[in-house]
């Protein structure tokens, strides 16, 4: 695997442009789209040429959680196998990941909290990407 292509979901739009700059300049990553809610998301998906190889989205969001997120786009075929990547700003509690397991998502990444943290963050994201692609 060569690039990923992503989108990314975060209300946090200073999260989104460090997530961006990060991958960017990992050369690992193409990223389609960013947004910040969930019928953003929809829309861009709907509207695409290619889907992306993984959505990147946050946990913790206004109006729907990212696990509410992932649950609806399961829900529509044409995205349901879409790899999904949670991403929080805390440490996720027990409970937290083990509702994320019980819905089919084996991983929730905590958000760096410096420059080169982000950096370390698509390293990882890298990895788990191409495990699955695997």
């Amino acid at each position: 695997m060569n690039q990923c292509s992503v989108i990314l979901v975060d209300d946090d739009s200073d999260d989104i442009a460090l997530l961006k700059e990060a991958m960017e300049e990992s050369g690992k990553f193409n990223i389609v789209a960013s947004c910040d809610a969930e019928k953003e998301l929809i829309d861009i998906l709907q509207h695409a040429d290619k889907l992306p190889d993984a959505i990147i989205c946050d946990l913790n969001m206004p109006v729907k959680s990212g696990i509410e997120v992932h649950n609806d786009l399961r829900s529509l075929d044409s995205f349901s196998e879409i790899p999904f990547i949670l991403m929080s700003g805390v440490e996720p509690s027990p409970t937290v990941e083990l509702k994320a397991a019980k819905e089919g998502l084996a991983t929730v990444l905590v958000k760096p909290y410096s420059v080169s943290g982000y950096h370390d963050f698509c390293i990882q994201l890298y990895s788990i990407l191409v495990e699955k692609r695997a």
